[in-house]
């Protein structure tokens, strides 16, 4: 059997978090996505608390894992 090799692009596009944890202000949250070992992380959503959106673009190669 083989494995697909390639590219896989990943673009976060926004979070809906269910609490927020911040008693005073507002949150800043990021995603961070581990792909084969590989980990990659958005910019940090300054102050956007449970509601965050992000325009980052990741790539990741894909050898058969």
């Amino acid at each position: 059997m083989s494995f697909a090799r390639g590219t896989l692009i990943v673009k976060p596009l926004s979070a809906n978090l269910t609490y927020d944890t911040e008693t005073f202000g507002r949150m800043d949250p990021y995603a961070k996505l581990t792909i084969a070992g590989n980990s990659q992380r958005t910019r940090t959503a300054n102050d956007m608390g449970k509601t965050p959106v992000w325009q980052d673009t990741f790539t990741f190669n894909i050898n058969g894992d």
